[in-house]
């Protein structure tokens, strides 16, 4: 135990001796044909991850499914929780979930459903039992209104189970805190007074101290509600322009890790950036963390992303083309992580590391 011990602090210390801007190594952490089994539906449409397994929503065309794959770290397995028939039955349409916004809440799987009616779900993440967390008529009545469209900007709180999301009528935040019991959170004037419009984008997430932050393509500004209440841009168009080259910023999802940093996609550069937001300038630590380049020469094969999640504190997401045989999770590992973590895994055990059938290493 004292030579593993040594020889995990040392390599630890290589690790933080090295540059921070190093290669990051992009793998297929889950293959589509791993993910889909035969079953030959359209795409992956959105993954969260906890330990070694992850879930899987696919939608389109009736072969909608939520399935469960085991072993990430080595032999893989696949579960199919929901077929399409099921979900049909069950909520009443084709279409499981939209594209951001699925998370793990105790022993269920919690999304928002984009399917009519619109609502909140939670499902058993290990037999697939689902029912209806949050329904149609009540978000209607904390609206008050007669329609509500659930949009891609919705986020989990994962200490509380607090699930924020967006209506596209609206242009309300709003804020389930328990089964059937929902808020108004933000409403559009509110939005509109704070950033001159109400306009809220793809991809909506918690930092660790409950304040909730989304994209405002509109303001071209990544803003934020503090869990006092108060509304603010964190980063603003000026603040973009000695990263991407522009003040012309648009959003997709947006993840918290570990290390306290959030990253985002980037539709505008193509690119996935980060930032601290506990820092004393968050601006001043905005930074590219891989580019449309890099993304588009890996496996992973382009910069149009999907949902992010991640694995082991590494970030993973999945792409949205078209072409199912390269719709996987992916996931970025930075270097020397990635030589450390195998390292460990050598000397711990003796099993597989779970990405690294393909990987395409970028360098800066």
């Amino acid at each position: 135990m004292q030579r593993l011990a040594y020889t995990l602090t040392i390599l630890l210390a290589l690790t933080l001796a090295l540059p921070a801007r190093a290669a990051v190594t992009i793998s297929e952490l889950i293959s589509w044909d791993t993910a889909d089994g035969g079953v030959g539906a359209f795409k992956i449409t959105a993954h969260t991850i906890e330990d070694e397994r992850a879930w899987i929503t696919f939608s389109g065309s009736g072969k909608t499914q939520l399935v469960r794959v085991d072993g990430l770290d080595g032999t893989q397995v696949r579960t199919q929780l929901i077929s399409a028939a099921q979900w049909s039955s069950m909520g009443g349409g084709t279409v499981l979930n939209g594209t951001y916004g699925m998370g793990i809440v105790g022993d269920d799987v919690q999304f928002a459903s984009t399917a009519t009616p619109d609502q909140l779900w939670r499902v058993d993440k290990n037999t697939g039992a689902g029912y209806v967390y949050v329904d149609n008529a009540t978000i209607l009545a904390a609206l008050g209104a007669f329609v509500f469209q659930v949009g891609d900007a919705n986020g989990i709180q994962p200490s509380t189970g607090n699930h924020a999301f967006y209506d596209q009528v609206s242009d309300t935040i709003l804020l389930a805190t328990g089964s059937n019991q929902v808020q108004v959170r933000v409403t559009a004037s509110e939005l509109t007074n704070a950033f001159g419009n109400s306009q809220v984008s793809s991809g909506m997430a918690y930092d660790s101290n409950g304040n909730l932050y989304w994209g405002n393509y509109l303001s071209d500004a990544l803003c934020r509600r503090s869990a006092t209440g108060a509304l603010e841009i964190i980063l603003g168009p000026d603040d973009f322009v000695p990263v991407t080259g522009t003040n012309d910023a648009s959003f997709g999802d947006i993840q918290m890790l570990p290390d306290g940093w959030f990253y985002f996609m980037e539709r505008r550069s193509g690119s996935i950036l980060r930032f601290n937001p506990d820092a004393p300038d968050p601006a001043a630590t905005l930074e590219t963390y891989i580019t449309e380049g890099e993304l588009t020469n890996s496996v992973c094969g382009t910069e149009n992303l999907g949902c992010f999640s991640s694995y082991h504190g590494y970030l993973t997401w999945n792409n949205t083309n078209n072409d199912t045989g390269t719709n996987g999770v992916y996931i970025a590992v930075p270097e020397p992580a990635a030589a450390l973590a195998l390292a460990i895994a050598a000397v711990v055990r003796a099993r597989g590391t779970g990405f690294r059938k393909k990987s395409v290493t970028v360098n800066r």
